[in-house]
C-alpha cells in the first residue's frame, strides 16, 4: 500500500506554558493540557485552564477539534506513547505536540490508532533517552510513513478495532475487580479466625473468645531488637548471614523468610548490636511498613526497623503470632508516631499483649490459615498473570490491524 509522510498529512504545533507569576493568565475557560491529561483516547477537558488573555498575550498555540495531542517529552515515554483526540479547542504545554490533519483523506481516529500501533517502534527508534526525561528525536514524528487506505476503509477499521479494544478493556476491569476481591479474601480469612477485634493490644481488654486469654507478650516470647552494621565498613557486608531489612518485608509478609536482599558477615555482627536470631523468630516491622510480619526460615539478623519475638514453643506458636500481627495490621499502624515516617517505639512494643487460645488451638488456627492463605495467594497470582496477558492484547491487536509494530 502507498505510504505518505506524516508531515504531508498533518501540520504540527508545539505548546508552551504561560507565566505562572501572572494570575491573569490562569483559571479561565480555556483548557490547557499537560502530559498528565493524556490518559484517555478522547480529551474533552483538562485539569488546568488558562484565560483568553493568556492565549492572546502569551501567544499560546491552540489544538483545534479533530487534532491529536501527543506527549513528546516526559519520563512516561520510557514505557508508552500517550496520544489523544481533542474534542474542544485547547492550549497545551511544551511537553506536548498537536498533530493537525490537513487532508480530508485522513480520519483522526484512524491516525490515532495507527500511531498507537507503532508505539513499540517509536519507543525503540524515535525516543531520545535522558537522565530522567525522555523526548522524541528531532523530526522523527514528521518522518513517520503512514499507509493511506480509502477513507471509508479507515472509518470501518476504526469501528472494528475500537469495539475490540472496548471488549479488552471490559475484561481488564473485570479481572482487576477480581484481584481486589482476592486481596480482601486474605483479610477476611484472618478475620474469620480472629473475631471481635485485634488480637494484639498494649493492654488487655475483653477476650476475643471465651476460650482465649490475654497474655503479656513478653511472658510468652523473648523480645530482640535489630541493628545495622556500619556502612563505613564494606568488608562487613556481602557475607553469608542473611540480613532482613525494609526492602524485604512486603514480599515476605505472612511467609517464611529464607533469602534477603543484603547479607552481612560474622565481623558485621561482632562489631554491631545486630544479633543472629534463630529459625522460627517472628519479625514485625515497626516503621515505614508497620504491621508486616514474617517468620525466619533460617538464622539471620535484622535491621533496627524490626522487633523480633522468639516464642516459647510450649506456650506460643510462631505462625499463630505472625497471623495475629497480620490480623492486627490496622491497629498496629495506629500505634505509629512521627510526622513523616510512622514508628512504633520500643517502649510501646514492650507493653504488647496477645489474646490467644491454648497451644493446640493456636497450631490448628495456624495450619488452617497457612493452607487457606496459600490458596488465596495462588488465586491472586493466577489473576495477575491473566491481567498481564490482557494488558498485552491491545498492542497485539493494533499491530495485527495496522501491520507489524
Amino acid at each position: 500500500m502507498k505510504t505518505e509522510l506524516l508531515s504531508d498529512l498533518a501540520d504540527f504545533k508545539h505548546g508552551t506554558t504561560p507565566s505562572k507569576s501572572e494570575p491573569k493568565f490562569w483559571g479561565g475557560g480555556v483548557p490547557w493540557a499537560s502530559s498528565k491529561d493524556i490518559k484517555t483516547d478522547i480529551l474533552e477537558d483538562t485539569s488546568n485552564h488558562v484565560t483568553e488573555l493568556a492565549v492572546k498575550e502569551a501567544k499560546l498555540p491552540l489544538a483545534p477539534v479533530g487534532s491529536l495531542l501527543i506527549v513528546v517529552r516526559s519520563g512516561i515515554l520510557a514505557h508508552t506513547v500517550p496520544v489523544a483526540e481533542v474534542r474542544r479547542p485547547m492550549a497545551f504545554n511544551q511537553d506536548l505536540a498537536a498533530i493537525i490533519p490537513k487532508s480530508t483523506r485522513t480520519d483522526t481516529s484512524w491516525l490515532r490508532l495507527f500511531i498507537k500501533s507503532k508505539s513499540m517502534e517509536i519507543l525503540r527508534e524515535g525516543i531520545k533517552v535522558g537522565a530522567t526525561v525522555q523526548s522524541f528525536r528531532s523530526g522523527y514524528l514528521k518522518g513517520i510513513r503512514v499507509p493511506l487506505p480509502p477513507l471509508d476503509d479507515q472509518i470501518a477499521q476504526v469501528k472494528i478495532v475500537s469495539e475490540s479494544l472496548d471488549a479488552i478493556e471490559s475484561s481488564r476491569s473485570n479481572v482487576e475487580s477480581q484481584i481486589e476481591d482476592s486481596a480482601r479474601l486474605s483479610a477476611a480469612l484472618l478475620e474469620s479466625e480472629f473475631k471481635h477485634g485485634s488480637p494484639i493490644g498494649v493492654r488487655p481488654r475483653a477476650a476475643l473468645n471465651a476460650q482465649w486469654q490475654w497474655h503479656t507478650l513478653s511472658d510468652l516470647a523473648r523480645l530482640e531488637s535489630g541493628h545495622t552494621p556500619s556502612r563505613r565498613h564494606p568488608e562487613w557486608w556481602g557475607g553469608k548471614i542473611p540480613w532482613l531489612a525494609l526492602p524485604d518485608i512486603r514480599k515476605l509478609n505472612g511467609k517464611f523468610a529464607y533469602e534477603t536482599t543484603e547479607y552481612t558477615s560474622d565481623a558485621g555482627l561482632a562489631n554491631s548490636s545486630a544479633r543472629l536470631l534463630p529459625i522460627g523468630t517472628v519479625c514485625l516491622c515497626r516503621d515505614a511498613s508497620i504491621g508486616y510480619a514474617t517468620i525466619l526460615g533460617k538464622s539471620m539478623a535484622t535491621s533496627q526497623h524490626f522487633c523480633n519475638w522468639i516464642c516459647d514453643p510450649e506456650r506460643l506458636d510462631p505462625e499463630f503470632l505472625m497471623y495475629a500481627f497480620m490480623a492486627a495490621h490496622d491497629y498496629l499502624r495506629e500505634l505509629g508516631s512521627g510526622s513523616v515516617i510512622k514508628t512504633i517505639y520500643m517502649q510501646t512494643i514492650q507493653s504488647f499483649h496477645v489474646c490467644a487460645p491454648d497451644i493446640a488451638e493456636q497450631r490448628r488456627i495456624a495450619r488452617t490459615l497457612r493452607e487457606r492463605l496459600a490458596a488465596a495467594e495462588s488465586l491472586t497470582a493466577g489473576l495477575n498473570e491473566r491481567l498481564a496477558d490482557i494488558e498485552r492484547l491491545p498492542q497485539r491487536l493494533l499491530a495485527s490491524a495496522f501491520g507489524p509494530a
